[in-house]
């Protein structure tokens, strides 16, 4: 028990591991240091680019060719009153940039807050966005460098890059907030004239009530014969301008009367082809960019967390003076080797990973050269006093609802689109579209690439960050605890799910949503506005909407389910792998390699280290001691 505790006590508990540089390591190759600097290069100078160039642009688009034919009395006559040649053509093409928005555009918006009553939101937003797409970006690149180039300890720096790595992806933010934008303006209105004037036609008697509840006869006398037909109404022999009062007093007077005529005349238009209209937010080089470099971050990340992996083990062999992992039958975690010598000592009953000792000390080889079984579960690599059979139960559980879960969360329609405003209502009763819409993080991930072009890369990004990233690593974490494995095949399966951690950014999608409910209303509303566009006043007037047009996102309480599933598969995900670590002891340092969080914190949930604190409790109310020569003598164990 003395040897155990003079083995235990420098390596597991008080060894941080030699201090050197990770760019100047052994095991480091002499191409990899020009690769990791002339990447970092290349991704802080896109950054650079991607913040000071057009990011993306709202436009509109018009195609119409329309031919209308006036065939009845009515019709032709309607057509001459209003100087309207027979038949009329009309054709339009027409693409129109309502604006264009760069990163720094959209800061001073939203810091502005300009029209959006509450500026604590709006200023919020513009803080998250300076912090997660301005200032992050460039802060990541460069404590990365300075962790690959410093002399450290491997503790000190392994715990640097396990944060870099899970908050690297937070400099997606503006790019989430791009996808979902560019998906949710993905609005088309198809004109069909025969649709057009059945519309009208229905729409009539609304339409006379509004318009005498907006004007009286004077006014829609002045409105309409002098302004709209520019009639001169001076003089008492100009019949046109007498039959046009005449017919608004009909109106106003007898409207039952007007409302079939207008009926008529619209009823005796043929109507020939057809036309559509769409409204578009299109990314441009400066998205394009952006989302490369945070790509390019996080692989170089990733590159650089191998390197570190081959350097601790490689360091950890050497410090030990132990043969490479694998030889001489050496498997399983040193940790847990002892472990079963000291519990066999002084519980004399059975360990875990040996046979039944009956109080006897088994001999030392055969407990550190023993082989572990073959495939078996992760279980049956960890200590149960550090993991009861119970918690791994609830844990493999708990792990099957997550991906469940998360499964609904990506397919199941969570979020929606609404278009309030005068002019959707009004477009909704005369053509019956339906301007809503609800949309999954499936849905809205074909949407965002639906224009083509570059937009797949932005699709890309967005699909295997909040869809494919999610899904992949619950899977693999249900493989991992449910499924028995041989030791390495065990040990590729944590390395994926800690690695596709990098790329699980729910989190980050949750604040982009925030800053969309921020600029969405703001930037659609201003496309149309009742100073502007007269109708839209007269609209307003009317009942028909406080606003010309506007878009909101707005999610619904499905979406639930996209918090609990993050939330439950990032807990199950950080549980695996560090019950991983400890089964498997990847640097054989007794489990000084998991992810750190740090080292100071309090232990939150479960306790990991628990077996290592009872031996010392239990080696300690036994009496042993360890001297220094012990120490000495057996450090190459």
């Amino acid at each position: 028990t003395a040897v155990a505790r003079a083995t235990f006590d420098p390596f597991f508990i008080g060894d941080d591991g030699p201090c050197y540089s990770l760019a100047a390591a052994e095991t480091t190759p002499r191409i990899s240091v020009l690769v990791v600097g002339g990447l970092m290069l290349l991704a802080h100078l896109m950054f650079m680019y991607g913040q000071l160039m057009p990011m993306w642009r709202l436009y509109y688009a018009v195609d119409l060719n329309v031919t209308l034919h006036a065939t009845g009395t009515a019709a032709k006559t309607l057509f001459k009153e209003a100087n309207l040649t027979n038949p009329l053509h009309i054709e339009m093409h027409e693409q129109h940039d309502v604006r264009t928005f760069t990163y720094s555009f959209a800061i001073k918006e939203l810091w502005r807050a300009s029209g959006l009553g509450s500026k604590f939101g709006p200023r919020l937003a513009a803080i998250v966005l300076v912090l997660f797409s301005g200032v992050w970006p460039h802060a990541k690149l460069l404590s990365l460098h300075f962790y690959w180039r410093a002399k450290v300890t491997e503790i000190t720096r392994t715990t640097a890059f396990y944060w870099l790595s899970t908050f690297g992806k937070w400099s997606l933010a503006d790019v989430f907030v791009v996808c979902v934008m560019i998906g949710v303006l993905n609005l088309d209105l198809h004109l069909d004239p025969r649709h057009v004037r059945e519309g009208l036609v229905s729409e009539i008697p609304d339409a006379v009530n509004v318009f005498k509840s907006l004007y009286t006869a004077a006014e829609a006398e002045q409105l309409v014969c002098q302004k709209a037909l520019n009639l001169t109404c001076g003089h008492l022999l100009d019949l046109k301008c007498k039959l046009c009062e005449q017919a608004i007093g009909t109106v106003y007077n007898h409207p039952g009367g007007i409302e079939a005529l207008a009926t008529s005349a619209l009823e005796d238009i043929g109507t020939v082809g057809g036309g559509h209209m769409k409204l578009r937010i299109a990314g441009m080089h400066g998205i394009y960019v952006f989302s490369f470099a945070v790509v390019v971050s996080l692989l170089l990340s990733f590159f650089i967390d191998v390197l570190d992996h081959r350097a601790r083990a490689k360091s950890a062999r050497e410090r030990r003076g132990q043969p490479p992992h694998g030889a001489l039958g050496v498997t399983g975690s040193p940790g847990m080797q002892y472990y079963s010598l000291i519990s066999n000592e002084i519980d004399g009953d059975e360990s875990d990973h040996g046979e039944p000792t009956n109080g006897r000390r088994p001999a030392t080889g055969s407990i550190i050269l023993r082989d572990s079984p073959g495939s078996v579960t992760l279980i049956r690599r960890v200590s149960r006093k550090v993991w009861s059979l119970k918690q791994y139960v609830a844990l493999v559980c708990a792990a099957w609802v997550a991906f469940l879960i998360v499964l609904l969360g990506i397919f199941a329609p969570s979020m929606e689109r609404v278009v309030p405003g005068s002019l959707p209502n009004i477009a909704n009763r005369i053509l019956g579209i339906e301007w809503g819409q609800e949309y999954s993080l499936w849905s809205l991930t074909v949407v965002t690439g639906a224009s083509g072009g570059p937009d797949f890369l932005l699709m890309a990004t967005f699909g295997f960050f909040t869809v494919f990233g999610p899904i992949l690593r619950a899977l693999v974490c249900v493989i991992d605890l449910s499924v028995p494995m041989s030791k390495s095949m065990h040990r590729r399966t944590m390395t994926v799910v800690n690695f596709l951690g990098a790329f699980c950014a729910w989190e980050v999608f949750f604040v982009a949503l925030f800053l969309v409910d921020m600029e969405m209303p703001p930037i659609t509303n201003t496309i149309l506005d009742s100073n502007d566009t007269p109708l839209c006043g007269i609209f307003a007037s009317a009942g028909l909407g406080d606003s010309c047009f506007q878009v909101e996102f707005n999610v619904l309480d499905s979406f639930a389910l996209v918090l609990l599933g993050g939330t439950l598969l990032m807990l199950v995900a950080s549980m695996a792998v560090k019950l991983g670590f400890k089964g498997l002891d990847p640097y054989l340092d007794g489990d000084r390699g998991g992810p750190y969080c740090c080292s100071w914190c309090p232990y939150v949930l479960f306790d990991f280290d628990r077996d290592l604190r009872q031996i010392e409790a239990q080696l300690e109310s036994a009496g042993f001691g360890v001297s220094a020569e012990d120490t000495a003598l057996l450090e190459p164990l």
